[in-house]
């Protein structure tokens, strides 16, 4: 594991907890590299993030 990150909110007035791990990779299609932007979802909630690998 290269990071971990402790994450302690208030969201809609609640508390929340959450664990992040991060870990270093590469990705099995090396066409993955090319893509610029991924839709991503969670639930009925759609993200569109912008993919910046030379970073």
């Amino acid at each position: 594991m290269e990071c971990r990150i402790e994450n302690n909110f208030m969201f809609d007035g609640e508390e929340g907890h959450e664990l992040i791990q991060l870990y270093k990779c590469d990705f099995y299609d090396r066409k993955f590299y090319q893509i610029e932007k991924l839709a991503l979802w969670e639930k009925e909630r759609k993200k569109n993030c912008t993919l910046d690998f030379n970073r």
